[in-house]
């Protein structure tokens, strides 16, 4: 998968909602402020929060960066999730919060490998939530399925 392939998955919500949310891309000085805190981010998360910022439909919030505000509060905000969940010690350095389950467990983004996996704030992977190995597959999932629910619960195949 690749940076086209994000493009492909955000293309896919926009023709199947009325209402996709995205935040705006933010410039590489405010991509440089969440890898102070990170370290190196892999490069299609990069792309996304270059290009979208953050994404957000029928329910799914994919956490990124706000333009002008990367620091703000609250999701889909990763720089505010990620600092406090680092600063709480409920995550390891090298992640970001990229995306919560809405019961709990948070999706991370591990920075050295690409790879995307649950969180269960117990200090360990939560095994009942799948692994990804890389932002743009974990975002293929998530939409796909968040797509595939809405037809379902509005009768379309």
């Amino acid at each position: 998968m690749s940076m086209d392939d994000v493009d492909k998955i955000v293309a896919e919500a926009r023709n199947n909602f009325p209402r996709v949310r995205v935040t705006g891309g933010v410039s590489p000085e405010e991509i440089e402020q969440l890898e102070t805190l990170v370290g190196k981010l892999p490069p299609t998360y990069e792309y996304f929060l270059s290009k979208y910022g953050t994404l957000g439909f029928y329910g799914l919030e994919i956490y990124g960066l706000i333009k002008g505000n990367i620091t703000g509060e609250g999701p889909p905000n990763a720089y505010f999730m990620t600092k406090s969940d680092l600063d709480d010690g409920t995550i390891p350095p090298g992640h970001v919060v990229v995306a919560s389950t809405g019961y709990g467990p948070v999706f991370l983004l591990k920075c050295a490998t690409g790879e995307v996996a649950g969180w269960n704030y117990t200090g360990e992977v939560d095994d009942e939530l799948p692994t990804f190995k890389s932002f743009e597959a974990f975002l293929d999932d998530a939409a796909s399925q968040t797509i595939a629910d809405y037809k379902a619960e509005n009768g379309q195949s």
